[in-house]
């Protein structure tokens, strides 16, 4: 229900609409480039604007808010988790990832995924939990 109670759209309102409904006119067309560059597979500058409401009030958001709380909720997972664009690249993976495949952070980000170039291979002594 964020969109309720952020922006005062149901799911019903907001499903099938535009993002534009929750960004100000006169930010549109510099949101239009930050959303390519997301769709490019590169990370959003700190973007922080008063977006609209459904009822005509206005309500400050933070990008830099949400994509450092999505980081912090997706280290924070027990499991080993890749994201990807649509390209294929891979854009974040977590500690639990690192821990299990054995590979550095830095080794992974920005590649290409393939499974067989992450997974161990069979002859890798398997992790002991």
């Amino acid at each position: 229900m964020p969109a309720l109670s952020i922006f005062g759209y149901t799911a019903t309102d907001a499903i099938g609409q535009p993002i534009s409904i929750v960004i100000p006119r006169e930010k549109m067309e510099e949101e239009e480039g930050l959303l390519q560059g997301l769709r490019a597979g590169r990370r959003g500058p700190a973007v922080s604007n008063d977006a609209p409401r459904k009822d005509g009030q206005t309500v400050h958001t933070s990008l830099m808010h949400a994509q450092e709380k999505f980081r912090l909720v997706m280290e924070s997972a027990p499991y080993a988790m890749v994201v990807m664009n649509r390209e294929g690249l891979i854009t974040l993976v977590t500690a639990q990832t690192q821990k299990l495949f054995g590979y550095a952070r830095d080794e992974l980000l920005g590649s290409l995924w393939s499974y067989r170039a992450v997974a161990p291979s069979r002859s890798t002594p398997k992790p002991a939990y």
